[in-house]
């Protein structure tokens, strides 16, 4: 991490801005209140190309489950991966992921949760919808266009030669490795100090994937209320037992860090502005050994007694490469059984 950051290749002051933005009207420490978690940021973890194979961070954030509760889950994000660079890399394609996650509270503060993902490679059906987005906006297309639309394609070219191939015969459906989790609410804050939570993962080796591994990490997510204004800073390490991926070299040490502003419009309803900053993953391999920045605007819903839905636009920015063009976020879940 420190040779990366050295040679520039962690734009950590952007985030900082960022972070500073976003949470400017909590700093000031006006009409502060005690509670300080709403309901959260969304449930969304990386979803850049070579994060999907790794442990991610993904903000759990809203209140505890109770002693003898559970909580069932359904949360998929849907991707369209674009980048090419000739001779470098392309990657063409879109994924969907679908996480089934069935949490427990053993105590007021203390909960587990285990996380049962699938995938879907595709080609899928966006490439006219994002090219036509950017063109309204005046934005680049990267070349985009002029390629054939909705294929799944990924090619890899190593820096000392030869070359790596994904294409319509590795699409379909895949189970992804599980991910059990412990996340302990050690302090839910006060009228001057942020709610902690603190967090430990796994991702077992059981999937289907080429970078199935083993991955450990922890984690700390700081929550703060000002007025109808609740503010989110994350960070995660990460350890990756997987060595490469698709003859890439990877990195085995991995940071992760959130940004995240909720409004609350009413005690049912809150718009949710988030950024998920990940570490590059490759040791050398172009815009993948750079961090990738991915920002996701959507909303939390309360619409039953016990159940919560999410919905979320994802979109890439600093490093458009390494990163998910376009992506759309949903979640539900219910609570039962306290």
């Amino acid at each position: 991490m420190i040779r990366a950051m050295s040679a520039g290749r962690f734009r950590l002051s952007r985030t900082a801005a960022l972070c500073g933005l976003l949470l400017f009207p909590l700093l000031a420490g006006v009409c502060a209140g005690a509670e300080n978690v709403h309901q959260g940021p969304l449930r969304l973890p990386g979803q850049s190309f070579f994060q999907g194979f790794r442990l991610s961070l993904v903000p759990w954030c809203e209140a505890p489950l109770a002693k003898g509760e559970f909580e069932l889950g359904t949360f998929a994000t849907w991707v369209n991966i674009w980048g090419w660079k000739p001779r470098q890399y392309l990657v063409d394609g879109e994924t969907l992921r679908v996480r089934g996650v069935l949490g427990y509270g053993l105590s007021p503060r203390v909960h587990v949760r285990l996380e049962v993902p699938v995938t879907l490679r595709t080609g899928g059906f966006m490439d006219s919808f994002v090219e036509g987005f950017h063109g309204t906006l005046g934005l680049f297309n990267a070349y985009k266009e002029e390629f054939p639309r909705n294929r799944f394609r990924m090619v890899f070219y190593s820096p000392e030669g030869g070359e790596q191939r994904l294409d319509s015969r590795d699409t379909g459906l895949y189970l992804d490795d599980l991910v059990l989790s412990v996340k302990w609410h050690p302090f839910a804050g006060n009228r001057y100090l942020p709610a902690v939570v603190l967090g430990a993962d796994l991702k077992i080796p059981t999937g289907f994937l080429e970078g199935s591994g083993l991955d450990a990490g922890g984690s700390v997510l700081l929550a703060k209320r000002v007025w109808r204004l609740y503010g989110y800073l994350g960070a995660q390490f990460t350890y990756c037992g997987r060595g490469d991926v698709l003859g890439v070299r990877m990195v085995h040490e991995q940071w992760s860090f959130l940004a995240g502003l909720e409004v609350r419009l009413s005690e049912r309803f809150s718009l949710v502005l988030q950024e998920i900053t990940n570490t590059g993953v490759a040791r050398d391999l172009y815009e993948f050994s750079e961090a990738t920045y991915e920002m996701a605007l959507g909303f939390k819903a309360r619409v039953g007694p016990e159940t919560f839905l999410e919905f979320g636009l994802v979109e890439n920015f600093v490093h458009y490469d390494n990163s998910p063009d376009f992506g759309l976020h949903f979640g539900v879940a219910h609570r039962f059984g306290a």
